[in-house]
């Protein structure tokens, strides 16, 4: 077997596991245990109370407004053009944008233009330091046409391999500076969170709308309704992240809230349809404790 046949077999494995639903199933279950503080348990539960098509359609929709640029590029990196097309679409009805097309194509020009200078002055180690992600997705490209070239390199001689050869290098560089452009494109009117506290807390929180639910005791409870039967509620608990089952005629009262601090009004996608406006939701109250404090008296002889 030649190493063309080698090159494009795995490019075709790779593009299968990207394509196959076991990559979705596993993605939901991880980010199911990192809802529930990597309790199995807990995670069974959340899986049986809100039903497996909800669990997993739950888990993902959450995600792509925030992460739908970056998967944008990744298809780039991996040459799905098609895909690659649909998610940019998507990308510009569903995501935030923080600028107009204009102003994110021009200043991507400005960036692209100042980078390939700054590397004939100042080297790659420079532009390493101060754009990693960007040659991340630079040499991820190119490193994924020499996977899968798209044509085989057959080693039948140097008349046939040196020209295939120098497609495969002239189409790695097209990919390549498609990729940096893409990459400067999503970043001027896109701001996709990389840093590990706002990925915990995209990723940490459910699919499903968090709760004040004041109970007749005065108790006020925050978090999550899984189900609503008959006589009971099954409630995820904000804060301990664990299963409640409280009985119906104890709730007096249920609100939609938004745990956490109040964050900044993210902005229209940059493509909106009529009559869609944002209204800030409201924020949950701390947890009430019932239970009073009790304070013990000193006697002064």
């Amino acid at each position: 077997m030649t190493d063309g046949n080698q090159q494009a077999r795995s490019g075709r494995a790779i593009k299968a596991l990207i394509l196959s639903p076991a990559v979705l199933l596993v993605a939901a279950a991880c980010r199911l245990l990192l809802i529930t503080n990597y309790d199995t348990t807990t995670a069974t539960a959340v899986t049986v109370a809100g039903g497996f098509t909800g669990t997993l359609l739950g888990t993902l929709v959450p995600l792509l407004p925030v992460f739908l640029p970056a998967i944008t590029i990744a298809l780039i990196m991996g040459r799905y053009w098609q895909l690659a097309a649909l998610s940019g679409l998507a990308t510009a009805i569903i995501a935030p944008a923080y600028a107009t097309f204009a102003t994110g194509w021009n200043r991507a020009k400005f960036e692209y233009n100042d980078m390939l200078t700054r590397l004939d002055l100042e080297g790659w180690r420079a532009l390493y330091s101060d754009s990693r992600w960007l040659l991340i997705c630079v040499l991820g490209g190119a490193l994924l046409v020499y996977l899968d070239p798209p044509i085989p390199l057959i080693t039948g001689g140097w008349s046939i391999f040196v020209p295939q050869l120098a497609m495969v290098a002239i189409y790695s560089i097209v990919v390549a500076a498609i990729c940096g452009y893409a990459f400067f494109f999503v970043r001027a009117i896109y701001q996709v969170p990389f840093d590990m506290r706002t990925v915990s807390e995209v990723v940490r929180r459910p699919w499903i709308p968090a709760e004040e639910v004041a109970l007749k005791s005065g108790e006020v409870k925050v978090g999550y309704a899984l189900n609503v039967s008959v006589g009971w509620y099954v409630l995820l608990d904000e804060e301990t992240r664990t299963i409640e089952y409280l009985p119906s005629s104890e709730v007096t009262r249920r609100t939609v809230c938004k745990p956490g601090p109040p964050a900044a009004m993210q902005p229209l996608p940059l493509v909106t349809f009529e009559g869609v406006r944002r209204i800030p939701a409201r924020l949950c109250s701390p947890p009430m404790d019932p239970t009073p404090v009790q304070t013990a008296s000193i006697l002064v002889p």
